[in-house]
């Protein structure tokens, strides 16, 4: 007694390693060992207690569970054995930390995954903890809880590996503990390789620079094979160079042509990275469907015409004007790139410019005819526009030009407050629409939703030139001020606020008035938080309808001619009062785990219907309907097992109710839950048992259950259909359910059908009485492709079609064709006409 004490959980072999583990108390199963400032359960199960009380003195079992298989297991109960301090020994202790408890989880973090690190401490009273880095500071994804004794790492980054310090403090001493947080990751590839084509002779360098930790061994193949020197000639020693994560090439041969593969590997994992190198030399060819043979531009605009070519080794390209050679240099020149460059164009500079691409295997040209018009206008309507909050806008960029088929596409570029519009995240689903045949009008359209976003200038960029307009909002009314809970009860809140003077002179239609809880921080609208005021003096008011037991935040919007205004800052956080709970407990489930046990489930009470601290649920039961509170149980949870002794004999049927209950009170009792305890499973079995067929997949079967006794615990009906070749539809209803249409039969086939019952534990009942049938034919699948209508008098006619193949080997045989006609008498009136049809089938 007083002194600190360590509990082990050794769990079974298990994959993946992802335990969740809790302790048992009392030798129940409904009973767990709470954490607390004295009493931890470490992440790898083990249970601690910084110093251990006389009341510790119990039986205890270890439980684990697995969320990704779903499944659980928890150990034999073992009694802990407290002895009585000695009388000499002292009641208190300075903080001791176990040596094998400063934990990281896992113990080697994955980059960009969660980490854990914990410290436990004995000592009496029980220490206060603090987390600090050696090294640095606890970075903002720092989050410490568990009464400080863990220190989560959320998505923990490369900055935050190194030392952390725990520090465990109580009024009689304090002691700190470092623990080193090492992080790997596999190896992440900064840049992939990319498909090349290069001439020969030339130096190929590929690179694979990755990101690892630790840092990542890198190995090169081709063609799958190691790039190694003991696996080349000589010559290639010399020619292939391994530096790190680098692989050169030179020189390059035609023979050096293959996919080449680099992988990066490390003790977190490995990646790879692969391309084709071609090494090959061609003569240049232009590239057509890129460089146009007509270029149209404006005076006074800048212009650029690619000479684009493919070829190996690269081409010299130059510009002939007229057989007059394009320099480097000027208003009107070669660019290094190989483009045809024009500045300021002018009238003059209208004509043929030919494209030369050469290299030493050949070369290729091409004719570029400029064609100069004058310079369009360009209008951006409207150039000034104010927009209420709640109204949408538009803006159209308009090209006054006179446009023929050799205009060039009038590209609009819209900026906003000079950031390029589809770069601002509130402009991400606002896309441009361009309007007529050349694009002479670019439109964009500014929802009301986007709000205060939209304020601000916008400018239109064509080749033609540039224009803007400023967008404004209508004046909306200052947000109030001094908002406060005046008063508070369980269901209700007294508010009062004051509006501010406005300059504007906006007018006051009225405010609204939202809410948030600690349960959900969204700020959201009260059904009836309208509040229609035109004064603005001090405003009071009662809003009804709110939830006990929660603690609430309030602000209040202001509502102007033109909308909402901003709104004011939030009230203080308070809690409104506790009551004892309302809502009944609902979805209650049961079932046998042995003969005299019952385990019972239901679905709990949401936190914001807890109306008051420490709710559990009492669950009564009786034989006659009669609940008592010595047949009773109280738990905190929402499942409970109930050891029914004396009420439920020989599968005689018992009822339980569960009632929520807090601090203030009792609630709703739930609705009598009928029960019997057996361990007997399925008793029924199916008869009368007929199949009616509907068409050639779809069956109807009805059936009796027949040997249903009381302690029957069906809860499903299963119908099973085979063929010969043992082909299977299967449904299962519920074991209510006595008849059922199944789909999916194959048609003209024999099947052979059972239906047997099934319990929860998906035990199965006895075979019925089985039945057999045929299924009708399949009906055709092609229709007539030759239908034609022969008139034959004034009242009569023939019709015509081809026939399709039928099945001859079908087991029914009423076979034939339908013709459906349709009569329609057309009249005249006025020059108008109609149609009156008559479908008989025939």
């Amino acid at each position: 007694e007083g002194s600190g004490a360590k509990i082990d959980c050794h769990e079974p072999d298990h994959y993946p390693k992802t335990l969740s583990f809790s302790w048992m108390l009392g030798g129940s199963t409904n009973q767990f060992v709470p954490q607390s400032s004295r009493v931890f359960i470490s992440r790898d199960g083990t249970l601690l207690f910084s110093f251990v009380k006389a009341e510790d003195a119990n039986s205890y079992a270890c439980t684990v569970s697995n969320s990704q298989t779903q499944s659980g297991y928890y150990g034999p109960f073992f009694g802990l054995i407290v002895t009585a301090r000695p009388a000499t020994a002292s009641s208190a202790a300075a903080p001791r930390i176990d040596g094998n408890f400063l934990k990281v989880f896992p113990s080697k973090p994955h980059i960009g995954h969660d980490a854990y690190l914990e410290c436990f401490a004995y000592g009496r009273p029980s220490p206060t903890y603090s987390w600090s880095k050696v090294d640095g500071h606890l970075a903002n994804n720092s989050v410490i809880s568990n009464f400080g004794r863990v220190l989560k790492l959320i998505s923990v980054t490369k900055e935050q590996a190194g030392v952390y310090r725990c520090t465990a403090s109580n009024l009689h001493g304090e002691i700190t503990a470092d623990v080193t947080v090492s992080l790997q990751s596999a190896p992440v590839f900064l840049k992939l390789l990319v498909d090349r084509s290069v001439s020969v002779n030339s130096t190929v360098r590929l690179r694979c620079d990755t990101f690892a930790v630790p840092a990542a061994t890198i190995e090169w193949f081709k063609d799958g094979t190691p790039v190694s020197p003991l696996l080349m000639s000589p010559a290639d020693q010399h020619r292939y160079i391994v530096n790190e994560s680098t692989l050169t090439i030179s020189p390059a041969f035609e023979s050096d042509s293959a996919v080449y593969q680099c992988i990066a590997t490390n003790s977190a994992g490995f990646a790879s990275s692969s391309a084709l190198l071609v090494v090959q030399n061609f003569p240049p060819t232009i590239d057509r469907s890129f460089v146009r043979a007509k270029h149209v531009a404006f005076e006074g605009s800048n212009v650029t015409i690619s000479c684009a070519n493919h070829a190996s080794p690269k081409a010299t390209v130059t510009w002939h004007r007229a057989g007059i050679l394009v320099e480097d240099r000027g208003r009107l020149r070669r660019s290094k790139n190989g483009s045809l460059v024009i500045d300021d164009v002018l009238n003059t500079d209208a004509g043929e410019y030919v494209c030369t691409a050469n290299n030493l295997l050949g070369f290729d040209s091409i004719s570029v005819t400029v064609i100069v018009m004058a310079k369009p206008t360009v209008r951006l309507v409207p150039n000034e526009i104010y927009v209420p909050q709640n109204a949408n806008a538009t803006l159209s960029c308009k090209i006054d030009a006179h446009c023929s088929a050799d205009c060039p596409e009038m590209l609009h570029d819209w900026t906003f407050n000079a950031v390029p519009l589809h770069s601002l995240h509130p402009f991400a689903n606002i896309h441009p629409t361009m309007i007529g045949k050349f694009g002479l009008e670019s439109q964009i359209s500014l929802p009301s939703k986007m709000g205060n976003n939209r304020i601000g200038r916008f400018v239109c960029s064509t080749i033609a030139g540039a224009e803007a307009a400023d967008v404004k909002l209508f004046p909306l009314p200052l947000a109030p001020i001094q908002t406060t809970i005046s008063e508070i009860g369980a269901t209700w809140v007294r508010l009062s606020w004051q509006q501010p003077s406005d300059l504007a002179d906006t007018t006051i239609e009225g405010y609204s008035v939202e809410y948030r809880t600690e349960h959900d921080l969204n700020w959201r609208p009260l059904p009836a938080g309208r509040v229609m005021i035109s004064t603005r003096q001090v405003h009071q008011f009662q809003l009804d309808g709110i939830l006990p037991y929660v603690r609430y935040q309030f602000r209040v919007k202001t509502r102007g001619a033109n909308g909402f205004g901003e709104p004011s800052a939030p009230s203080d956080w308070q809690k409104t009062r506790a009551i004892r709970p309302t809502e009944q407990v609902k979805a209650i489930r049961h079932w046998s785990a042995t003969r005299n046990d019952l385990v019972a489930e239901w679905e709990p009470l949401l936190k914001i219907n807890h109306n008051g601290p420490n709710l559990r649920y009492i669950v009564r039961w009786a034989d006659n309907g009669h609940m008592k509170d010595n047949q009773s149980v109280t738990t905190s949870n929402a499942k409970v097992m109930l050891h029914i002794q004396d009420v439920a004999r020989d599968c005689q049927p018992f009822y339980f109710t569960v009632q929520p209950v807090n601090d203030l009170g009792v609630g709703p009792v739930s609705r009598p839950i009928k029960a019997t305890l057996s361990l007997e499973g399925v008793t029924r079995a199916a008869t009368n048992v007929s199949a009616s067929l509907i068409n050639a997949t779809h069956v109807k079967f009805s059936w009796e259950w027949t040997a249903i006794s009381p302690c029957d615990g069906s809860v499903l009906s299963e119908i099973k259909c085979e063929t010969n070749a043992k082909e299977s539809i299967a449904s299962t209803v519920s074991i209510e359910q006595t008849t059922v249409v199944l789909s999916n039969f194959l048609g003209a086939t024999k099947y052979d059908c059972n239906i047997v019952a099934i319990d929860r534990k998906g035990r199965r009942g006895a075979d019925g009485q089985r039945i057999s049938f045929t299924t009708f034919e399949s009906p055709p699948e092609i229709a007539p492709f030759y239908v034609h209508l022969y008139p034959e008098g004034s009242d009569s006619a023939r019709l015509e079609w081809s026939p399709v193949p039928l099945d001859m080997l079908a087991v029914n045989k009423s076979q034939g064709y339908q013709a459906s006609i349709a009569f329609c008498f057309l009249f005249y009136h006025n020059s108008n006409s109609a149609c009156m049809t008559n479908s008989p089938s025939g």
